[in-house]
């Protein structure tokens, strides 16, 4: 299992979260994103990268396997880069990236 460290409110990395895997293109960009769960089960897409939260998969059923997540979470995703352009959608992530790279020693561990 892959692991990383999510940012918490303030914009520290905080609690070590496991992760599955999810590869998702916006445009010509392929990105390693984090599909994993929350304590309360609720499945979610972040960035392994700066630790950030991109969206919460919305489905009814907690209780779906990782493969279904994950074809759900693709299609929010590709909801929102319909909202907000691949290039926005690439630009925030970047933005993100660099804003937490001094954190690095707290970079996802593959």
């Amino acid at each position: 299992m892959n692991i990383f460290k999510i940012l918490d409110i303030k914009g520290r990395r905080a609690t070590a979260v496991e992760f599955w895997p999810l590869l998702f293109k916006a445009g010509a960009k392929t990105h390693r994103l984090a599909l994993h769960q929350t304590s309360g089960g609720t499945w979610v897409v972040s960035d392994p990268e700066s630790g950030g939260r991109i969206c919460e998969v919305r489905t009814n059923s907690r209780g779906i396997s990782p493969r279904e997540a994950a074809r759900l979470a693709r299609a929010n995703l590709a909801e929102l880069v319909d909202r907000v352009t691949a290039d926005g959608f690439n630009q925030r992530l970047e933005v993100a990236r660099v804003k937490f790279a001094a954190q690095s020693d707290h970079e996802a561990v593959k």
